[in-house]
């Protein structure tokens, strides 16, 4: 019984701790900009030129999530040119190329400070790392847009003002243009959502998982159930899909104990589920097969269903055969009238074997 119950404490954790994970991506992935930048961006030094090309823009058209790329870059040398919008920065970019990257001028303040913070970052000036700015270009999303040769141009004059000549052949062909941390559909806190729901259905299963022994021994102990005497019964008891029926006890979806002389009728209970598209359209039938069992007091007990209507018979032949005479099986309108409008009549000619209809 024990080991019954340690599988299906398994089982809730397991399902919760999946339904967490499933909801974490769901919030995830339902913040389309967030999404699509830590899920789908492809960072710039793994693309293929033809997936390159494929992101670069028109100068009319504003990017979408949709085409955001990662280009990883670890500093800021100077910006090269500008114009009344904003301003055009060079960053070094892999070994030993250069990528040009224009700020708008409403984030040039922003852009620079958090230069800066690399940059005495990288001297040792601090430990503190820039985070969420750059962080070695984990952060940096942009969009391509074509470079033009002027820009080219005035990259390499400042190339060659730093005393560096013609550094030309370096530079990679596109214009990238910066999207700062501030105009993000704020990833982290969508994270922190996420990762808080999830936490807390993860705990939900945990403390339910854990809590199953305890709570059915603890309805044992209300019914008056010795558990040594339970489980001793139990041992060797027939086992259908986690109903189990000893000699005095039967548990019954493997989650309630009762005594089998609490019992006297059974049937196969069919469930039949229709299930429709936008709760107009038809989309098939299912079934569900249980054993319904009533006790003395009028009360139902179901066990565990099945999709097969064999597992249901299978436990309604054991119980024939198992409980006879104390629990009559089989089902119809006359034996449910009866159980229903004198229970101590049926109970009666259940014992004394003259349930005739």
């Amino acid at each position: 019984m024990r080991k019954m119950l340690v599988k299906r404490s398994l089982a809730i954790i397991i399902l919760c701790s999946v339904i967490a994970v499933i909801v974490f991506f769901a919030i995830c992935f339902g913040q389309s900009d967030v999404s699509n930048y830590l899920f789908f961006a492809k960072s710039y030094e793994k693309m293929e030129t033809y997936e390159r090309n494929e992101k670069v823009l028109e100068f009319d058209e504003y990017f979408y999530s949709k085409d955001l790329v990662k280009l990883s870059f670890y500093s800021v040398l100077e910006w090269c040119a500008e114009d009344d919008e904003g301003r055009y920065y060079v960053v070094p970019y892999g070994d030993e190329n250069y990528a040009i990257i224009y700020v708008d001028s409403k984030y040039v303040p922003e852009f620079e400070d958090a230069a800066n913070a690399m940059y005495e970052y990288l001297s040792d000036e601090t430990r503190t790392t820039p985070y969420p700015y750059f962080n070695k270009g984990k952060n940096a999303r942009v969009a391509m847009y074509p470079l033009e040769d002027d820009i080219i141009g005035y990259y390499n004059e400042m190339m060659i003002a730093y005393g560096l000549g013609d550094y030309t052949d370096y530079i990679e062909p596109y214009l990238f243009y910066y999207q700062p941390p501030s105009e993000w559909d704020n990833p982290h806190i969508s994270l922190i959502i996420a990762s808080v729901i999830g936490g807390i259905i993860l705990v939900i299963g945990l403390v339910v998982g854990l809590s199953v022994p305890s709570r059915f021994f603890k309805k044992m102990r209300e019914k008056g159930i010795p558990e040594e005497e339970l489980e001793e019964d139990l041992e060797n008891a027939d086992n259908i899909l986690g109903n189990l029926f000893g000699d005095k006890y039967i548990v019954l979806s493997g989650l309630d104990a009762f005594r089998a002389e609490e019992f006297v009728w059974a049937f196969v209970f069919t469930q039949t589920t229709r299930h429709k598209i936008y709760g107009i359209i038809p989309a098939g039938t299912t079934h569900s097969y249980s054993l319904r069992m009533f006790d003395k007091n009028g009360k139902f007990y179901e066990s565990s269903g099945s999709a097969r209507e064999a597992d249901a018979e299978r436990m309604a032949e054991l119980v024939s055969t198992k409980y006879s005479p104390n629990i009559y099986v089989g089902h119809s309108e006359q034996i449910a009238a009866l159980y229903s409008q004198n229970p101590a009549m049926f109970i009666e000619n259940i014992r004394n074997m003259g349930l005739n209809f």
